[in-house]
């Protein structure tokens, strides 16, 4: 009975030191030609942001957030750093491209 104690003492102590995930989001960006503007709903406690970009299908270069050109066909992470917002627009521009699909993941978790 002490090490089923024990045992499960730690499991619970292991699961309130993990970072704390939140869950995925997705925003998908249907037609690449044209402008897309959304809102990434964030939590300013867990200020380590990820954004991913799944697919990409662009066939030319377009723009995220004004400044971040997306290669064509690129996938992976585009931004890994601190955000301490609750939520943050998400601005695509076509730039060049006039057709493709672009799916952007993005998350949050908490910092040390």
């Amino acid at each position: 009975m002490f090490f089923i104690l024990i045992g499960w003492s730690l499991f619970i102590g292991f699961q309130s030191c993990k970072k704390g995930n939140t869950k995925p989001n997705i925003i998908i960006v249907e037609d690449g030609g044209k402008p897309y503007r959304g809102v990434m709903h964030l939590n300013k406690d867990h200020w380590k942001m990820k954004i991913f970009i799944q697919e990409n299908s662009l066939n030319d270069t377009a723009l995220f957030g004004g400044n971040i050109k997306l290669v064509p066909g690129k996938t992976g992470t585009l931004y890994s750093g601190e955000c301490f917002m609750d939520s943050m627009p998400f601005i695509y521009h076509p730039y060049k491209a006039t057709t493709g699909r672009l799916v952007v993941e993005y998350s949050s978790e908490k910092g040390y």
